[in-house]
């Protein structure tokens, strides 16, 4: 998830700073850890000098190709 989000800029190039909030909503997963359970992460993305963060839910357990979220860019490698 941290990989993920430091590929991530603004929709400008802004810099991005980011804090784990907590994880939330249940979801039933072959991946999941315990009983076929995942959860999703909750981070606070701040874009720039912006005072009020985005909130993005990221899902750790299952994978598929990356892409940027509306409203960002993703970094080149």
């Amino acid at each position: 998830e941290r990989m993920f989000l430091e590929q991530l800029a603004g929709p400008k190039g802004q810099a991005l700073r980011y804090q784990r909030k907590g994880s939330c909503c249940p979801f039933a997963t072959p991946n999941g850890l315990i009983g076929g359970m995942g959860m999703l992460d909750i981070y606070e993305v701040w874009i720039g000098t912006e005072p009020t963060p985005r909130t993005l839910y990221l899902n750790m357990y299952d994978f598929e190709q990356p892409e940027a979220p509306v409203g960002f860019l993703a970094k080149p490698y």
